[in-house]
């Protein structure tokens, strides 16, 4: 995620770092919640990187956006999204690294 973070910040910064690199704060948390209608998060839609539990219910065909984690400490992390449906002003390439995640 870092690699992404300085490979996509290369003419310019982000407009919104989105928490990427904090270090207090757990890679699930280096998002923003921004409120708008949005397929297919509703009005709800996490900008960066945002993580979801497995409550065993992931195979009802309903989504499982709403139970987002800020760490793993107390839950199963399931899914780690990268999500950037925002004007960031992200430039340069995506690194050779993006394949891992």
């Amino acid at each position: 995620l870092a690699a992404f973070f300085y490979s996509t910040s290369q003419v310019s910064p982000w407009t919104d770092t989105l928490n990427f690199l904090s270090p207090d704060l757990h890679e699930c948390n280096w998002h923003r919640n921004y409120t708008r209608q949005n397929f297919p998060f509703g009005e709800f839609d996490p900008v960066g990187v945002f993580c979801t539990i497995d409550k065993g219910e992931l195979n009802n065909g309903e989504g499982v956006y709403n139970d987002i984690l800020l760490n793993d400490e107390n839950h199963l992390l399931y899914n780690s999204v990268l999500n950037f449906r925002i004007d960031n002003d992200l430039n340069g390439p995506l690194p050779p690294e993006i394949g891992y995640l």
